[in-house]
């Protein structure tokens, strides 16, 4: 699992790097439509994969770059959402959070059903979580697509397009749609000055544009870098990895009440909490946040103890623990995403924030990913 969880990063965040690089020029309606629908399609194979070749060698292959695949796509659909969502207010940034505590409270269910149901559950957890990926995507979809009708949004993306034409010479038009022969040129609203530029002169170009961002946003994005980090350093190796109490969850059953109680608890915070942060945020500093985002490393130290030191696993102990780290998750993650870009004017620099931050977030993720297969040998040869 963690093999496929590595694979799943390294299409994301190859692919979070060039979209950062592009964001000025993305057609975002595309980027988050088309990776939808590979999305879907993978979700389609995946199950016919497991049918007619399991057990194979063919299948953990395929299913790696399957992974590969669907990481790309996922990586298109964050740069599309959050440089759209940044051209926004904040509270659509929010939303947008959201929408991912959401997306974590499905994804984690067959997990929950894995280590809940007793005996060998995997064709019954597998479907559910197919369906599940399925109604999503589906849902992805048509909410994309509703978005360019309704007329707030419209007026929205207008005149973030007008801008954008005014202020850059170049004439990057974040929004604007194209059609099928244009998108197959390369030439995406492009002027004839601008298609005379050799695509290394145009990369150059872009990159040049995001850079002072970069610069500016660069200790948020090291705020949601770290923040990622700690949480998928810790979750799910060792929240599963905390013993129960002595003497309290004995037996099969009751032990997987205990991993079910302690995946409900994070699931539960780390959604529930994004809803606050459409109240007034607590806090708004870039400084704040990276202390915060520290900070949780002490979250983390107390959950090692957890599994280590047997005075440290009373249940209302790791109960409480567990309950701080998914609320700071929660909570702090959407307060920087949705203020990162809050004191921006510019909607080209709003989207390129938006997509930086996306990008730091993601290679948090992944390297939180790589640590947390490390610690969990080590927890398993102790």
């Amino acid at each position: 699992m963690s093999l496929y969880t590595v694979a799943y990063n390294v299409g994301c965040v190859p692919v979070m790097f060039l979209a950062t690089a592009l964001s000025a020029r993305l057609n975002y309606f595309l980027v988050i439509c088309i990776p939808i629908i590979i999305n879907a399609i993978m979700m389609g194979v995946l199950p016919i994969i497991g049918t007619f070749l399991s057990g194979t060698a063919a299948a953990q292959w395929l299913i790696f770059v399957i992974c590969i695949i669907c990481g790309g796509c996922t990586g298109l659909i964050n740069a599309g959402g959050f440089g759209l969502g940044s051209v926004f207010s904040s509270h659509h940034t929010q939303g947008i959070m959201l929408g991912q505590g959401i997306v974590g409270l499905i994804s984690i269910v067959p997990l929950i059903l894995h280590v809940s149901i007793p005996g060998d559950n995997t064709d019954t957890v597998g479907m559910i979580f197919f369906c599940f990926a399925a109604v999503i995507n589906v849902l992805a979809l048509i909410a994309t697509l509703l978005l360019k009708v309704i007329p707030y949004s419209k007026w929205v993306i207008q005149k973030s397009s007008n801008s954008t034409k005014k202020l850059n010479e170049n004439q990057p038009l974040i929004l604007e749609e194209a059609n099928a022969s244009q998108i197959a040129k390369g030439s995406i609203n492009s002027d004839e000055k601008e298609g005379s530029k050799s695509v290394f002169e145009q990369v150059k170009a872009f990159i040049k544009q995001i850079i002072p961002v970069a610069k500016k946003k660069f200790w948020w994005g090291f705020a949601i870098f770290d923040l990622f980090f700690w949480s998928l350093l810790a979750f799910p190796s060792i929240f599963l990895a905390v013993p129960s109490q002595k003497g309290q969850f004995e037996g099969p059953f009751l032990q997987s009440l205990w991993r079910y109680l302690k995946l409900n608890i994070h699931t539960f915070w780390d959604f529930a909490i994004r809803f606050f942060t459409n109240l007034r945020p607590l806090y708004k500093s870039c400084k704040v946040m990276n202390i915060i985002s520290a900070a949780r490393s002490i979250i983390v130290l107390f959950l090692f103890l957890c599994v280590f030191v047997p005075a440290f696993q009373q249940t209302w102990l790791v109960v409480i623990v567990i309950s701080c780290f998914s609320i700071t998750n929660g909570y702090h993650s959407t307060v920087i995403m949705s203020q990162a870009g809050s004191d921006l004017t510019d909607d080209t620099e709003k989207a390129i924030c938006g997509t930086f931050m996306s990008l730091c977030f993601n290679i948090g993720f992944f390297i939180g990913c790589l640590a947390s297969m490390l610690v969990s040998y080590l927890i398993d040869k102790r």
